[in-house]
């Protein structure tokens, strides 16, 4: 016996899918340009190594932080 919500979990399921996929693509984007940038950066503004250690440190942290507003915010509660 088949139940009428079948067709409606597998939606689901693939759309699930989808969502996984499209941010695994987006964070191996962001790693991709997170490690080339350093050479560009010390070719084009002449920037030190405590320059580039900056930036590789910063970058996460504001992906996390902004996140975590976004799911704040969705919530209710406001972002700073």
């Amino acid at each position: 016996m088949t139940s009428p919500y079948d067709d409606f979990t597998g939606l689901v399921a693939r759309f699930a899918l989808a969502v996984l996929c499209v941010s695994l693509l987006i964070v191996t984007l962001d790693n991709t340009v997170l490690n080339v940038a350093p050479a560009t950066l010390v070719d084009k503004l002449h920037a030190g190594s405590s320059d580039l250690q900056w930036i590789v440190d910063a970058v996460p942290h504001s992906a996390r932080s902004s996140a975590a507003c976004s799911w704040n915010t969705s919530s209710g509660a406001r972002c700073s």
